[in-house]
């Protein structure tokens, strides 16, 4: 049959291959949430705010972000406001430990107020929009929020030499030295053995940096690793790989860590941040392709409907969908007016039946079924012979409202146009 006529849906043509058509497409090559393309077409622009909302993940932000703050807020208050005022173990007056700790307080401001923000359902569509750099932005407060306490913890040990109030750690000198061109970190224990007798959970041990401490150093990574659970996107987690690394070799440089150690544990945390950037880029691919197929089989599924659709009306349809099955479904339609066409020479076309005779008829019917929708009636069935056509009421057979109204009239007059203009 011709286009015109395969439009409507020709029964020849099987769900199989519409379907098979449709999931062999090529996998939506959509570029990343912050992407912004020019020229794109309005059904392009609609797939992309489609794979933003399929890629958008509120509820870990969320849970990440509440489990940030309180851990902040949990580290800030026993620090500075339980036990004595000192129990950081750096010395230094009440001002000098809480400008050590109010940035955890800060932080943990930040995260909940991100928590709130993804919580609201009124902000979905901006909280969507800007997901990657909102995550990226609570990320990078996060890492600063336990890296900055450990580097004042280090500058305050150089400035006032103590652990604690007493004079049982004298042993243990520290000294940033800032005479060279870069900070160099000295410090002398003549007495391993008692600090470790004495050590508390509180305080830092000797001469230990506490910037690069395993129970700080491993938060580091934690968060470097994060943007794979929240789903970010590739970019966006080399972005803060980069800027956590930065932060982390200025701070290590400012306390004087040098040499060996703070390169072998810069380069850790960097490529920590770029294997998370690689399984970051591997799930979008992986979630591109998953999205293009969920499209595939609903666009499948949606042709399916239309060719269905050729054969029984959407109100019918919609009706059957409800019916439990034990009774037949039907009604009877009172008034309707009915329209039978045939054409007088067309057994004599089909008995002699070529690929012109064929061209001929598919270019006619298809010429009938434009006819009939542009004068709003319904195509009923093309069976054999015969065309009929049916006024919308038997389109609508279950359509209450329908036939509560009286019958309009202008319903026969478009059949009689209708049948003036096929029989041209």
């Amino acid at each position: 049959m011709s286009n015109k006529f395969d439009r409507r849906g020709d029964a020849n043509e099987s769900l199989s291959e519409i379907f098979c058509d449709e999931i062999e497409a090529t996998a939506i090559q959509q570029p990343c949430r912050e992407s912004r393309i020019v020229g794109i077409s309005s059904s392009q622009k609609g797939e992309i705010e489609q794979f933003e909302e399929y890629m958008y993940n509120p509820s870990t932000i969320r849970v990440v972000s509440t489990i940030g703050a309180a851990w902040f807020f949990y580290d800030f208050s026993i620090t500075c406001f339980s036990c004595t005022m000192a129990q950081d173990g750096a010395g230094g007056s009440g001002l000098w430990i809480l400008g050590t700790w109010v940035v955890e307080a800060v932080v943990g401001s930040v995260l909940l107020l991100v928590a709130i923000l993804f919580s609201v359902s009124k902000l979905h569509s901006l909280c969507k929009r800007n997901y990657n750099t909102v995550c990226a932005i609570s990320l990078v407060s996060a890492y600063l929020g336990m890296i900055f306490p450990q580097v004042m913890i280090e500058i305050r040990r150089s400035m006032f030499q103590q652990l604690t109030s007493s004079h049982q750690y004298d042993h243990v000198h520290w000294q940033i030295d800032t005479s060279h061109t870069l900070p160099i970190r000295r410090c002398n224990n003549t007495n391993p053995f008692l600090l470790w007798k004495n050590h508390s959970g509180h305080r830092p041990i000797g001469c230990n940096s506490v910037v690069l401490s395993g129970s700080t150093y491993c938060f580091y990574i934690l968060v470097t690793l994060l943007p794979t659970v929240l789903q970010m996107t590739s970019a966006s987690c080399f972005f803060i790989n980069c800027i956590d690394s930065l932060v982390f070799l200025v701070s290590l440089v400012a306390t004087g860590s040098m040499g060996l150690t703070m390169i072998s544990a810069v380069v850790f945390q960097f490529t920590s941040g770029l294997f998370a950037s690689y399984f970051c880029a591997v799930s979008h691919r992986i979630a591109r392709a998953e999205f293009a197929v969920e499209k595939s089989i609903e666009r499948a599924s949606e042709r399916n409907g239309n060719l269905l659709y050729t054969l029984i009306p959407r109100n019918v349809m919609a009706r059957l969908a409800s019916h439990d099955g034990g009774d037949m479904l039907g009604r009877a339609i009172p008034h309707c007016t009915i329209m039978f066409c045939a054409l007088e020479q067309e057994e004599d076309l089909q008995a002699a039946f070529t690929v012109d005779v064929f061209d001929l008829l598919s270019s006619l019917f298809a010429d009938f079924d434009d006819a009939v929708e542009r004068s709003g009636m319904f195509k009923y069935q093309h069976v054999g012979g015969w065309y009929i056509v049916a006024c919308p009421r038997a389109e609508r057979p279950f359509d209450e409202e329908e036939y509560a109204a009286e019958y309009p009239q202008h319903h026969t007059l478009s059949m009689l146009r209708l049948a003036h203009e096929l029989s041209r």
